[in-house]
C-alpha cells in the first residue's frame, strides 16, 4: 500500500494506521522529501528572480504604426511614448487640372463635361464622353517633361460595363512612345486607381509630351477621372514601386491640391477595447430615440427597420466579435447588425445579435474598410438595448465603455521633395514635443514687400524679389508653385533664363513672373504695391482694352485673375470684375498665392501645439494615424431662422465657416469641455462633409465653441514611431514619469499664459506717406494678439494722405477680422482733436474710412477678435 503524501509538495509521510509501515526505509523517504523541497526551492527562486526582474528593469516593445488602420499588440496597458514622426513633402506637378473640379486645363472639343455627382475628392470629376463617329475619347494636357527625371502618375477611373480605360504619358506624333497603365473596365459605381512610372530618357525631351486619360468604345459611353497627380521621385522610390499594387501606390503617394504640402497636422488615434461609441452619438434613420444611459436607450420604429445607426472604421479581413448585454420588446424583434461597406457601397453582408448575450465572430471582406451598426427592428415598436460591445479578435469580452484616446500635433513636417532626404522630425523630450526644422514654408502674398530685379528685365519678363531679413537660407534650394499649382523652374545660378522660374540667392526669394500674366508691358515697371497686387491675384492691364498689357500710358486697370471660377474673358480674368483703383484686397475666387518651401541656413528646435496621449488596453487594439487634424478651433455657431437652429460650417449660414473643409469631426467643445448636445450631421451645404448643429435649447450665446477635426484635404502620412511598456516595472516608470510631466505642463501652460497675456508687438510697414509721430515719446504704429484671440492696435503717426480709403498697412494672416471692423480713432491739426474712423478689412487692411486732418492719427484702438 502506498505511503500517503502532502497535497501541496507531495512529502511522503508515514500511515501509522497501517502495520505495513513499522518497517520502511527511512533514508529512501529524507531523500526523496529533500529533492521534492529542494525543487520547489528553485521553482520559488525562478519565480522570485522574474518577479524581481519586471520590478526591477523597464522592459518596453518598439511600435511603429503605419499610415492607415490596423492592429496594433500591446504587451500590458501602456500609454504609447513617441519616438519620432519624420517629415515629407508632396507637389503635385498637374497643380490645379489635378483635381478634375474644372475643364480650365484640359483642351476641351465638347467630350468633357464636369460631373459632380461621382468624384473621389473636391467637388467633381471629368466625364468623358465618346463622339459619335468616335471610337474613344483622350482627356489630355501638356506636361513638362524632363528626360533627366523620373515620375510617378496616379489617378482614379471610373468605367462602365463595355469601356475600358487607362491614363498613359505620350510624346506628340510618336504613338510607339505611350507609357500606360493597366486596362479597367466594369468599376461599378466606384473609382479605381491606376498608376504609371515613367523612367528617364522615356521620351526625347525635345517634342510635346501629353499626358491624361484614354477611354475606349461605343459612341455615347465614356467615363470619369479624378484625383490625378504627378510627382518627380528619386530612383530608390522609382526601384520600389516595382511589384507595389494599385492601391499601395495610392496610400503612398495620395492626391493632394495645388502647392506644396507637408505632414500637416499629424495624429494616431486609439479606439480602446469597445469599438462602440455612446448612444449620444448614433445618427437617426426614420426613428426616434431616448437614451436613458450612455450605453442604454429605447428606440421607437414608426415602421420595421427604422434605425439608429453609427460608422465605425474597419479593417479588411479581420476577425471581430460583437455582443449585446440586453435586447428587449416587442417577442425578440429588435436586432444589432454590423454592416460591412467599402467606402459608402454597402457590400450587403450582415452581422446580426437578436437576442441578449447572444455573441457573433465574423471575418470583415478584403474589400471592407467600415462598418455600419444599425440598432433596429424586424416590425414596428418600442426595443430597449443594453450594452453593445464590438471588440477585436474572436473571443467575447466583458462589457467596457468605448475608451478612445488621441495623441495629435498641430505641425508641419516638410522635407526634400524628391526622396525625402534632411526631413523635419517631430520628437518629445520629457513629456514635451518638439520639432526640429530643417525647412519653412511661406506663402507668397500681398502681405511682402517686392522689389523688381532691375538688372535681369527682359522684354518678356520681369523678375522679381524679396529681401527683407525675414529668410535665413541655403541659396539655390527652393520650392516655388504658382497660383496654377505649377512648380517653378528652380535655378541652381544667380540668374533666370525665362519666366515661371524660383532662385534663392542671399537670403531673397526671386521669381520671374511673364508679362503676360501680370500685365505689365515691356517698358513698365510695377511698385511695390502694384506687385503686391499682382501676388494677390490681381492682372494689370490699360483700362478700356482688357487685352493690352499696361505700358506706362493710358489710365491703370486691374481685373481678378481666373482660376476657374467665374466667366473667363479670353485675357487669362474675371470677366466683368475689372477695377481701376489699386486692389488691397485678395482674389476671392479661386485663387491660390504663390506659395514657397526653402532649406532653412540653420536648423531650428521648435516648441510643437499637442493634445491627448494614445493608450493602449493590453492585447489587439484597432489605431489610426493620418494627417489633417486642427485641433480646437474657434468657432461662433450662427442662427439659422427658417428652423431656429444654430450652424456651424453650414455654407448656407453666414458666418458660420471653419477654415477648412470638414472631413470628419472629432469633437465640439463649449469652454474646453466636451459638448455632447452639439449634433454632428453629413449634410450636403456643409463646408467639406459635415456641420455641426445645436438646437437652441442646447446652444449657449455666453460660451465659447471650439472644434477638433480632420481636413478634407489631403497630406502625406508618415509611420509614427515610439515605445509601449512592457512589464510592471515599465508601467510604473511611466506612470511617474507621465505625472511628472504633467505636472511640468502645467507650469509650462502658465508660464505661456503669461507670456500671452503680456505679448510682443509688431510694427507693420506704413504707407502712403503715413510716418511714426514724436517717436521719443510715442510708440509707432504696432499690433499684437492676445491668447484669446483679440487684436490691439497702438500707436501714433502723422503725415500721410487723408483721402477716404487711403491704406495705413496690412496685417498679416492670423491677425485679420472675418468681416469689416470699423474703429473709432482720433486725429488732430496740431491744435485740437477730432473724432476719425478706421477700417480694418477681413483681407487685413487698415484703412481710412474718415479723417480730417493728419497733424497726428491715434492708433490705440478698441480690440477686435481674429477670425481667419
Amino acid at each position: 500500500m502506498a505511503n500517503p503524501i502532502t497535497p501541496n509538495l507531495g512529502l511522503n509521510k508515514i500511515d501509522r494506521t497501517s502495520p505495513e509501515t513499522t518497517y520502511f526505509d527511512l533514508e529512501k523517504y529524507v531523500d526523496q522529501n529533500a529533492d521534492k523541497v529542494d525543487a520547489f526551492a528553485g521553482n520559488v527562486g525562478e519565480s522570485l528572480n522574474e518577479f524581481k526582474e519586471r520590478f526591477d528593469t523597464a522592459d518596453t516593445k518598439p511600435v511603429t504604426l503605419q499610415p492607415g488602420l490596423q492592429v496594433v499588440n500591446s504587451p500590458k496597458d501602456a500609454r504609447f511614448r513617441l519616438g519620432e514622426v519624420r517629415g515629407r513633402t508632396l507637389i503635385n506637378l498637374l497643380g490645379n487640372a489635378g483635381s478634375c473640379d474644372s475643364l480650365q486645363s484640359w483642351p476641351n472639343t465638347g467630350r468633357l463635361s464636369l460631373d459632380t455627382a461621382n468624384n473621389v475628392e473636391g467637388i467633381a470629376s471629368i466625364k468623358a464622353t465618346i463622339g459619335d463617329t468616335d471610337q474613344y475619347v483622350d482627356m489630355y494636357r501638356e506636361f513638362p517633361y524632363d528626360p533627366d527625371k523620373m515620375y510617378v502618375a496616379v489617378g482614379e477611373l471610373k468605367v462602365p460595363s463595355g469601356v475600358e480605360a487607362r491614363i498613359r504619358m505620350i510624346e506628340l506624333n510618336n504613338p510607339s512612345s505611350e507609357i500606360s497603365s493597366e486596362q479597367i473596365t466594369s468599376t461599378g459605381s466606384n473609382f479605381k486607381t491606376v498608376f504609371i512610372r515613367i523612367p528617364k530618357n522615356a521620351f526625347s525631351g525635345s517634342k510635346i509630351v501629353y499626358f491624361g486619360a484614354v477611354f475606349v468604345g461605343n459612341p455615347g459611353t465614356g467615363g470619369n477621372a479624378d484625383a490625378l497627380r504627378i510627382f518627380e521621385i528619386s530612383s530608390d522610390e522609382y526601384a520600389v514601386l516595382d511589384g507595389m499594387k494599385a492601391e499601395q501606390v495610392a496610400e503612398k503617394y495620395p492626391f493632394v491640391s495645388s502647392g506644396i504640402h507637408g505632414v500637416d497636422g499629424p495624429y494616431a488615434i486609439g479606439y480602446g477595447e469597445n469599438l462602440l461609441p455612446p448612444f449620444y452619438e448614433y445618427s437617426a434613420s426614420g426613428a426616434s430615440l431616448r437614451i436613458i444611459d450612455p450605453y442604454e436607450s429605447e428606440i421607437t420604429l414608426a415602421t420595421a427597420y427604422n434605425s439608429y445607426y453609427v460608422d465605425i472604421p474597419a479593417i479588411p479581413s479581420t476577425t471581430y466579435t460583437m455582443s449585446c448585454e440586453s435586447i428587449s420588446g416587442n417577442n425578440g424583434e429588435g436586432f444589432v447588425n454590423a454592416a460591412e461597406y467599402e467606402g459608402d457601397t454597402e457590400l450587403l453582408i450582415s452581422n446580426t445579435v437578436t437576442r441578449g448575450n447572444e455573441t457573433i465572430t465574423f471575418t470583415t471582406s478584403l474589400k471592407t474598410n467600415k462598418l455600419r451598426i444599425f440598432i433596429s427592428a424586424n416590425v414596428a415598436g418600442t426595443y430597449r438595448f443594453k450594452k453593445p460591445i464590438l471588440v477585436i479578435g474572436s473571443g467575447p469580452k466583458p462589457f467596457k465603455p468605448q475608451q478612445k484616446s488621441m495623441l495629435a500635433f498641430q505641425t508641419e513636417l516638410h522635407a526634400n521633395s524628391v526622396g525625402g532626404w534632411e526631413a523635419d522630425v517631430l520628437f518629445e523630450k520629457e513629456g514635451q514635443y518638439f520639432k526640429l526644422a530643417k525647412w519653412k514654408k511661406v506663402v507668397l502674398d500681398g502681405s511682402l514687400s517686392w522689389n523688381v530685379d532691375t538688372g535681369h528685365v527682359t522684354s518678356s519678363y520681369k523678375p522679381v524679389f524679396v529681401r527683407d531679413g525675414t529668410i535665413s537660407a541655403v541659396d539655390y534650394i527652393t520650392y516655388v508653385t504658382k497660383y496654377t499649382g505649377a512648380l517653378l523652374i528652380n535655378r541652381t545660378t544667380a540668374s533666370y533664363t525665362g519666366s515661371d522660374q524660383s532662385l534663392m540667392y542671399l537670403n531673397g526669394i526671386h521669381v520671374s513672373i511673364a508679362n503676360t500674366d501680370s500685365g505689365w508691358g515691356p517698358d513698365y515697371f510695377p511698385s511695390q504695391d502694384e506687385i503686391k497686387a499682382y501676388f494677390m491675384g490681381w492682372k494689370m492691364y490699360t483700362w478700356g482694352a482688357s487685352d493690352q498689357l499696361y505700358n506706362g500710358t493710358g489710365k491703370k486697370g486691374w481685373g481678378k485673375i481666373y482660376c476657374g471660377i467665374g466667366a473667363p474673358d479670353g485675357n487669362g480674368m474675371i470677366m466683368g470684375s475689372g477695377v481701376d483703383t489699386l486692389p488691397t484686397e485678395s482674389n476671392d475666387q479661386g485663387y491660390t498665392p504663390y506659395q514657397l518651401l526653402y532649406r532653412l541656413a540653420k536648423e531650428t528646435v521648435e516648441p510643437v501645439v499637442s493634445e491627448g496621449a494614445l493608450l493602449l488596453s493590453e492585447g489587439d487594439n484597432m489605431v489610426e494615424v493620418g494627417t489633417g487634424i486642427v485641433l480646437r478651433e474657434l468657432a461662433k455657431p450662427m442662427y439659422y431662422s427658417p428652423n431656429g437652429n444654430y450652424y456651424i460650417n453650414n455654407t448656407a449660414v453666414s458666418g458660420s465657416l471653419l477654415k477648412n473643409r470638414v472631413s470628419l469631426t472629432l469633437r465640439v467643445y463649449r469652454n474646453d469641455r466636451a459638448d455632447n448636445f452639439a449634433k454632428i450631421e453629413n449634410d450636403t451645404n456643409a463646408y467639406g462633409k459635415q456641420h455641426i448643429r445645436f438646437l437652441s435649447s442646447d446652444f449657449d450665446p455666453t460660451a465659447a465653441y471650439s472644434v477638433t477635426y480632420i481636413k478634407k484635404d489631403k497630406s502625406p502620412i508618415q509611420p509614427i514611431t515610439g515605445m509601449l511598456a512592457a512589464n510592471e516595472k515599465a508601467q510604473f516608470s511611466d506612470l511617474t514619469a507621465g505625472v511628472a510631466e504633467a505636472l511640468q505642463r502645467v507650469s509650462v501652460v502658465e508660464q505661456k499664459k503669461a507670456e500671452e497675456d503680456a505679448p510682443g508687438w509688431i510694427a507693420p510697414t506704413l504707407l502712403n506717406g503715413w510716418v511714426a509721430y514724436d517717436a521719443t515719446t510715442y510708440p509707432t504704429a504696432e499690433f499684437t494678439k492676445d491668447s484669446q484671440g483679440y487684436v490691439h492696435l497702438r500707436g501714433m503717426i502723422t503725415g500721410g494722405s487723408i483721402v477716404a480709403g487711403t491704406v495705413i498697412f496690412r496685417l498679416p494672416i492670423g491677425y485679420r477680422p472675418k468681416k469689416y471692423v470699423m474703429l473709432d480713432a482720433a486725429c488732430s491739426d496740431g491744435d485740437g482733436v477730432y473724432p476719425a474712423l478706421v477700417n480694418v478689412s477681413p483681407g487685413g487692411v487698415v484703412s481710412l474710412n474718415r479723417i480730417w486732418y493728419n497733424g497726428f492719427l491715434s492708433l490705440f484702438l478698441p480690440p477686435f477678435l481674429v477670425e481667419q
